[in-house]
């Protein structure tokens, strides 16, 4: 069944547009149509350290057949594949950040993936961008209260598996 999603990219360091538009492409040879891409923008970086460079970000929506955790893995491995190191910090400047914004009919919150993106609404950098691609995307990415906590965000995130295999796809 093909779901339609938010994809947000990011990135600060190296040629980051040529990134964008490889990864987009990869992600399109590998199960994802990219449907419709926002504008691209400098945005100042939030929660870095002082002195991280400015980020470029934009947006696409797209549908696939992939399930989330296979989106995810697709997601990492493509990150991985145009430079960005499988073990990374949180805040970290890098070549390219690729994050599942939302999944049409799936909510969930594991160790390694919430859905939607738990903190899309509160970053401009994200929702500016999914607004210019659909009107009603603010309420496709609320979240809905869990009764459990979420583990921390990239807790088990790059398994050995995916490092090895984006290692050999190079």
């Amino acid at each position: 069944m093909k779901r339609k999603v938010f994809l947000a990219l990011g990135g600060n360091l190296g040629n980051v547009i040529e990134s964008f538009e490889a990864s987009l492409d990869y992600l399109q040879k590998n199960g994802v149509n990219i449907l419709k891409r926002s504008s691209t923008a400098v945005t100042t970086p939030v929660d870095c350290p002082a002195g991280t460079p400015d980020f470029f970000n934009m947006a696409v929506s797209a549908e696939t057949e992939l399930g989330p955790f296979e989106l995810l893995e697709l997601t990492q491995k493509t990150e991985v594949l145009y430079g960005r190191p499988a073990e990374h910090g949180f805040h970290e400047s890098r070549t390219l950040d690729l994050d599942i914004i939302y999944m049409e009919g799936i909510r969930l919150c594991t160790g390694r993936l919430t859905l939607p993106h738990p903190r899309a609404l509160e970053r401009d950098f994200v929702m500016r961008f999914l607004l210019e691609l659909d009107s009603d995307a603010h309420n496709k990415v609320k979240n809905i209260p869990v009764l459990t906590p979420c583990p921390a965000p990239m807790e088990g995130v790059m398994t050995a598996a995916l490092i090895k295999t984006a290692k050999e796809e190079k």
